[in-house]
């Protein structure tokens, strides 16, 4: 932590001892990936093991494990230098769970379907059009839901 931090608390609380503040650190200041020597070269580090208890999300995991893994590579090809490159990891606070992310995957694949049958309706109604884009399908996505719900009373007009 910042030497000009620590002198703020000592001032600021002068009945904790200036040893209790060197304790203090933030979080970004943890190292996740311990460097592990590559054989019996000592010399040569790479990133180990990501696994520590704070994370428990077993899709964090795999995500930090890819990772090591595409930085080893990068280290091992020479692209980056582990005296140059600094890689900085940021996660959202709020992790999506499995049932969450099958909710997610289950309403985009019926968008998906949705838009497939309108794309088909469009491409009926204009044979001679080129493509249909997705703007298009996107209007005709609105013109339904505009006739579905009334947005004054929100109720169902069908």
């Amino acid at each position: 932590m910042g030497e000009s931090f620590e002198n703020y608390l000592t001032k600021k609380f002068p009945m904790v001892e200036r040893e209790q503040w060197k304790k203090l650190y933030h979080p970004s200041q943890i190292t996740i990936y311990r460097p592990v020597s590559v054989g019996k070269d000592r010399s040569v580090l790479r990133l180990g093991n990501p696994d520590i208890g704070a994370i428990k999300n077993p899709t964090v995991l795999r995500v930090l494990n890819t990772l090591r893994r595409r930085v080893n590579q990068l280290l091992d090809d020479g692209v980056i230098s582990p005296d140059e490159t600094r890689v900085v990891v940021e996660t959202a606070r709020e992790l999506n769970d499995a049932n969450r992310k099958w909710a997610l995957d289950t309403y985009n694949r019926i968008r998906h379907d949705e838009n497939e049958k309108i794309k088909k309706i469009l491409e009926e109604f204009y044979p001679k059009r080129d493509g249909i884009s997705t703007d298009d399908i996107d209007k005709a996505r609105y013109v339904i839901d505009q006739r579905e719900v009334d947005y004054f009373t929100e109720s169902k007009t069908l």
